[in-house]
């Protein structure tokens, strides 16, 4: 995930700045820890851990600027 996109997308409802943020990506790698290759592991973190804080990261000074915003973090279990 590129910071310049994440920042591009977020830019572009600047018109209605957003208050509000919910995070409800993810990627499920069913493999046991031995089984799980070192790329499998950054997929899951690039997507959980960075995609979240870029995200949150761009929005951010929207939220500060309009002196309110609400940021929810989601995760599930498929099945």
């Amino acid at each position: 995930m590129s910071p310049t996109a994440v920042t591009g997308a977020v830019e572009r409802v600047r018109d209605e700045p957003p208050t509000a943020l919910v995070n409800n990506a993810g990627v499920l790698r069913e493999n046991p820890l031995f089984k799980m290759t070192a790329d499998d592991w950054d997929t899951v973190l690039d997507v959980h851990l960075r995609g979240s804080f870029l995200v949150a990261r761009a929005v951010q000074g929207y939220m500060v600027e309009a002196e309110f915003g609400r940021i929810v973090n989601l995760s599930s279990k498929p099945g």
